[in-house]
């Protein structure tokens, strides 16, 4: 069941075309705007359904496509801002991972959005990771996609496809589960599971859309069966799967041995953020996660259900949120077959911070 604003993006060429005075450049600008403008036009009611007052987060399959109206003169009015300040190509430093005739791979930086996003209530914003392409691709700006996300504070490797067909090809992809991706994350506490995979239906919290939750769970863990159930009402829940492993726990000083280099950075981050205390007492999980399916803050919340939220996560309650700039889990590894069937694999061994724009070695 698709809400409305996943209709409106799906066939936005359709509305557009209806409108005669919308030229070619405008057309191709409106399809760049991310969902939180359409949301934003649906709010203030310059898209309009006869009789019946919209929301974002209506069902798109009780509406009439050809019904929806569209208020062009304001959304215009309100893109043409959206555009001056949100949607220009920005210089930022951009970490190349891997460059194939289908995609970019690059390093996301902890703490950069993907998408753009409006300006802020102080009309002041940080660049997305999509306009810093557009700055470093000028002469390719038209041809680049996302194609997947990372959360805004979640580092390591993201693709982006160079032109439309890539970008067909990439989402099939990701739709059939094909492209495999590896995260790395660090909880507080000794997580309870050596080699799990984690059953569970993900769904905007009823009291609190902006956030994810879970109100069951099934956990594989070698022979054992565990279902953990806690009473939260969901809003559209969909499945969520994701397979793992603890790779290694410990304190402090126990971590600081390991020879895992993701482990390393996070370390020097946390060390002075640490009483002496906390580094003789408190105990870490390193954790590798494989989603197998891509929901809304999956690995975040799915750990933060267990009781072990990630490092940082300010949104789920992980340890230090506070205080850290960024969250600990990172985006390892991408692995899929490109458009000349060979397999390609792409790793991220260095965080990046947006901060100062500086990286760990």
């Amino acid at each position: 069941m698709k809400d409305l604003i996943h209709r409106v993006c799906i066939n936005l060429i359709f509305f557009i075309h209806q409108d005669k005075k919308i030229n070619a450049l405008e057309e191709r600008a409106f399809s760049l705007l991310p969902r939180a403008f359409w949301q934003e036009m649906i709010k203030k009611g310059y898209i309009n359904y006869p009789k019946k007052k919209l929301k974002a987060s209506s069902r798109s399959d009780l509406l009439e496509k050809r019904l929806l109206s569209f208020d062009w003169k304001k959304i215009k009015k309100k893109w043409l801002f959206f555009l001056k300040e949100a949607s220009l190509p920005y210089p930022l430093k951009l970490t190349f991972i891997r460059k194939t005739n289908s995609v970019y791979a690059l390093n996301k930086p902890a703490g950069v959005s993907v998408n753009p996003l409006p300006p802020s209530k102080e009309k002041t914003r940080k660049p997305s990771l999509f306009e810093g392409l557009l700055s470093s691709k000028f002469s390719e700006k038209d041809k680049i996609k996302i194609i997947h996300r990372l959360d805004k504070e979640t580092s390591g490797v993201i693709l982006f496809a160079r032109n439309k067909k890539s970008e067909d090809y990439f989402r099939q992809q990701f739709k059939t589960q094909k492209i495999k991706k590896t995260y790395l994350a660090l909880t507080l506490g000794d997580f309870p599971y050596s080699d799990f995979v984690l059953s569970s239906f993900i769904g905007k919290k009823a009291n609190n859309p902006l956030l994810r939750a879970i109100s069951a769970m099934t956990i594989l863990n070698k022979n054992q069966k565990i279902k953990v159930i806690k009473e939260v009402k969901l809003l559209n829940p969909k499945e969520a799967n994701t397979s793992g492993k603890k790779i290694t726990t410990g304190t402090f000083g126990e971590l600081s041995c390991h020879s895992n280099k993701i482990l390393a950075q996070w370390l020097v981050f946390l060390e002075p953020l640490l009483s002496q205390k906390q580094k003789e007492t408190e105990i870490f999980s390193l954790i590798e996660l494989k989603p197998e399916t891509g929901r809304t803050h999956q690995l975040r919340v799915q750990l933060s259900f267990l009781g072990y939220p990630i490092v940082g996560d300010g949104l789920y309650g992980g340890f230090l949120a506070q205080k850290l700039n960024c969250h600990f889990l990172h985006a390892f590894e991408i692995k899929w077959f490109d458009r000349d069937k060979k397999e390609k694999i792409v790793t991220s061994s260095k965080i990046i911070l947006s901060k100062n724009y500086f990286m760990i070695e």
